[in-house]
């Protein structure tokens, strides 16, 4: 399926295939890649395709770490902090940063991915509503922007599967726009043959624009929000990750190949010339051919006997032709190559070594995963803080809210320090204030991410608010202690 004119048709594809793979669901995909370097008869041999192991899968997960905690959200805006602290709680409620630590996996695989934001009613509140939040695949959108701001979609063709009239189900595209702000549209499009028809009357909440898609000035604004890998000139960048597609479908084709060898080929082969073997028994096999066999194990004696009596009978055993450790080796190196395609320095991973059917896990070092956490924030942060906005306008709309509708700044926890780099951490700012290379807001704020210049200051306020207590209380704490043991002075 394209989009509802024909348009993105090849990179839908490429991302349907990437989308498949990341969910475990490529072995289509991998049958397809057998085809291609594989002859008919060989294939047949390999039997069922070894899908244990996933680079793509892996990698991806590895470094999705921005959401193991929930960010924190603060606002610019001083006198609105309790309404933008009430927005994070209700948004956190709806589940919205549980549902971005699989986002992020998907948008680092899939280079981007839309969330759409919406309002519902709440069920049984009258008048209260809740956000709602929707992943769109990139293969399920196609988006347009202006050339002047190309990095910025102002009309979207988002396909979903909708309801007919009859009872069933088609997949039909919601089109929403906001290209000329003083005329946006919503409207569901549907394919009638090679016709692309509007269907928005079927759809009572569609045709009209809605008051909730409004910010506090009346300017009309784009439900969705599209998160992106990494900055770049274009709505879409899909090919980034080809070398590691490639190489998943192709390790999927050595693991059978040494699956097929373990199971077919680990053994000295017997042969015999000039011999005929004792005991055979004529069988129908289940294929309906009628064979000679002979049950060899290693507990019985296999017997021969001349086939001619002017011949020269020989038997002996052929070498294993190949070990599975020498191909599984080979394996390894090659899935270690694709982990450094994806931009993580092989010294700091780990292939779980296992046997040819037991798949590969990946272990990152927490270096190389706060390094990646680096890396993604600044896309992460831009996209989580335009869909707090559109919740914020949206609410305020629907509930007559307060929130604040701009000004919002996401901070992200990800992975805790050891003890050993909080110590060692700690120690660092303490020779910077030492050196006075530092003041103690920004010691604090290392210390407490997220925190701002206000919260910081209050909170060493408070601490030596605290310590002058407790010192000035020391000495009256000395006296009674010296009057209950009798010794007043």
């Amino acid at each position: 399926m394209a989009g509802p004119r024909g348009e993105d048709r090849d990179r839908i594809e490429y991302t349907r295939r990437a989308r498949r793979i990341l969910y475990g669901e490529h072995l289509p995909d991998v049958l397809e890649r057998l085809k291609l370097q594989i002859p008919d008869v060989r294939r047949q041999a390999w039997g069922r395709p070894d899908m244990a192991s996933n680079p793509f899968k892996e990698v991806w997960t590895a470094l999705s770490t921005l959401y193991d905690r929930a960010p924190s959200v603060t606002v610019s805006a001083d006198g609105l902090v309790s309404q933008a602290d009430e927005l994070s709680r209700r948004v956190a409620g709806q589940g919205y940063w549980s549902l971005m630590a699989r986002a992020q996996r998907d948008t680092l695989a899939l280079r981007e991915m839309w969330v759409r934001v919406s309002v519902a009613e709440r069920p049984g509140v009258p008048g209260a509503y809740d956000p709602v939040f929707e992943l769109a695949y990139p293969d399920l959108v196609i988006a347009e922007a202006s050339p002047d701001r190309p990095t910025e979609p102002h009309t979207v063709y988002h396909a979903r599967l909708r309801e007919r009239a009859d009872g069933t189900e088609a997949w039909m595209w919601d089109h929403i726009s906001i290209e000329d702000p003083a005329a946006p549209v919503y409207r569901v499009l549907a394919r009638d043959g090679d016709d692309v028809v509007d269907v928005s009357e079927d759809y009572p909440d569609v045709g009209t624009w809605p008051d909730a898609w409004r910010d506090a000035t009346g300017r009309p604004v784009l439900p969705y929000v599209l998160f992106h890998a990494s900055r770049t000139p274009y709505l879409y960048d899909p090919y980034q990750t080809i070398e590691l597609i490639e190489g998943t479908l192709n390790v999927a084709v050595l693991r059978t190949f040494v699956a097929h060898v373990a199971r077919a080929a680990t053994w000295k082969q017997r042969y015999g010339i000039d011999v005929d073997p004792v005991g055979a028994e004529t069988v129908v096999e289940d294929d309906g051919q009628t064979r000679s066999r002979i049950v060899l194990d290693p507990a019985t004696m296999a017997m021969f006997r001349r086939s001619e009596p002017e011949s020269n009978p020989q038997v002996g055993t052929l070498d294993v032709p190949v070990l599975p450790a020498e191909l599984w080796s080979y394996i390894e190196g090659y899935e270690r190559k694709l982990i450094a395609s994806a931009g993580i320095n092989p010294a700091d991973s780990m292939a779980m070594r296992g046997d040819p059917r037991s798949g590969y896990a990946l272990a990152v070092s927490r270096d190389s995963q706060r390094e990646a956490q680096r890396r993604y924030e600044p896309q992460f942060r831009a996209g989580d803080q335009e869909v707090l906005r559109l919740a914020a306008i949206m609410l305020n709309r629907t509930e007559n809210a307060g929130y604040p509708e701009s000004g919002y700044r996401v901070t992200y926890h990800g992975i805790p320090l050891s003890a050993q780099e909080r110590a060692a951490q700690r120690a660092h700012l303490l020779e910077l204030l030492d050196a006075g290379l530092i003041d103690m807001v920004s010691a604090y704020q290392d210390l407490h991410p997220g925190t701002t210049d206000a919260q910081a200051m209050a909170a060493l306020q408070a601490i030596a608010q605290i310590r002058a207590q407790i010192q000035g209380a020391a000495p009256a704490a000395i006296q009674m202690q010296e009057v209950s043991n009798g010794n007043e002075v």
